[in-house]
């Protein structure tokens, strides 16, 4: 009787300390992890009955090594752009001697590409009254504004972690909370206006170097 009262309270120690280890996890991930910004290229439709979670897409298709399988554990390098914007460049088996990669799971491999699993970085949780409004927001940017909206991650030793979604500069609640969203199309078809007029103003301007040319008289010397 004695015996199982042990077996019964370890194993109660270790379903509590199973959650405070994932928690302290994260928590050293957020806090000493190198910063990686990563383009969205879409969302998957809130589902209220699978949680409180706005579940991301970005560019999971990577190239990969010759002896990746589908099934494998791979580890994925992360590169930076010179617009500062990282990307996945390459999955490979043996683990790198940086800290910039994330494990992920290989679910199939096609055409020298992995198509990969990244658990911890395709749900953003949020506050349930705030979703709806949150996934017309990645809707809108994602398929209109692409270049205003990015999703910030810390990377350490292989281990992954959203840190926020960022929309106009500014973190996702704060950008909800500004109000901004509602004059969404408006201000963007105002940039398109003023894009259309710039490019018009610019072709004018060819237009009239290229009629100031035709009226300009060449003298072509004579031949000695």
């Amino acid at each position: 009787m004695k015996t199982k009262k042990i077996i019964f309270a370890v194993f109660a120690l270790v379903v509590v300390l199973i959650p405070i280890y994932l928690i302290f996890q994260s928590e050293d991930v957020l806090t000493n992890g190198h910063q990686h910004k990563l383009r969205l290229e879409g969302y998957d439709p809130f589902d209220p009955f699978r949680g409180k979670f706005l579940r991301l897409r970005f560019e999971s298709s990577v190239p990969c090594e010759s002896d990746i399988k589908t099934g494998d554990q791979g580890f994925v390098l992360l590169e930076k752009d010179t617009s500062g914007y990282s990307h996945f460049s390459m999955v490979q088996k043996k683990r790198p001697s940086h800290s910039d990669y994330v494990e992920a799971k290989v679910l199939m491999v096609y055409s020298g590409k992995a198509e990969l699993d990244f658990d911890n970085l395709n749900k953003f949780f949020i506050n349930e009254d705030k979703a709806k409004e949150a996934e017309e927001i990645l809707a809108d940017y994602t398929r209109m504004a692409p270049d205003k909206i990015h999703m910030t991650i810390r990377v350490l030793d292989g281990e992954a972690r959203i840190e926020d979604i960022i929309v106009k500069a500014k973190k996702l609640l704060d950008y909800i909370a500004s109000g901004e969203h509602k004059h969404f199309k408006d201000d963007i078809l105002k940039e398109m206006m003023e894009r259309m007029n710039s490019e018009t103003e610019a072709l004018e301007r060819q237009m009239e170097q290229i009629e100031e040319l035709e009226q300009m008289e060449f003298v072509v010397p004579e031949a000695e």
